[in-house]
C-alpha cells in the first residue's frame, strides 16, 4: 500500500476560501480559549484546527480531508506558509465573521 501525499496548503486554502464566500458551511466542534483561541471545526467532511491570537490573523494548524489525507503547520511551514495566509483581506474578514457568528 502506498503512502498518501499530505494535504497541500493550497487545497486547505480552497476549503477556507469556500467558507469565506458562503459556498461551504463551517460547523464548530469545539472551542478552547486560553491566551489564544483554538477552534476545531468541520467543513463538508474536512476536519480543521484553527488558531487565533488576539490581534493576529487566523492560522490553520491542522486539517484532515474526507479521504484521510492530512496536513499540518509542521508540513506547511517547510513549504513556506499555512493555508490561511493565502486568504485575501476580505476572505479573512469573512471567515472571522463566520466564526464569531457561530
Amino acid at each position: 500500500m502506498s503512502e498518501q501525499m499530505p494535504l497541500s496548503a493550497r487545497e486547505v486554502y480552497q476549503v477556507l476560501k469556500d467558507v469565506a464566500q458562503g459556498v461551504r458551511q463551517l460547523v464548530v466542534l469545539s472551542v478552547c480559549k486560553t491566551d489564544l483561541l483554538t477552534i476545531r471545526a468541520e467543513i463538508d467532511g474536512w476536519q480543521l484546527t484553527l488558531r487565533n491570537e488576539e490581534g493576529s490573523p487566523l492560522c490553520c494548524e491542522y486539517c484532515m480531508a474526507p479521504d484521510g489525507r492530512e496536513g499540518s503547520l509542521q508540513h506547511w511551514h517547510r513549504c513556506g506558509t499555512d493555508p490561511a495566509a493565502f486568504l485575501s483581506g476580505w476572505e479573512h474578514s469573512q471567515l472571522e465573521r463566520a466564526l464569531k457568528n457561530l
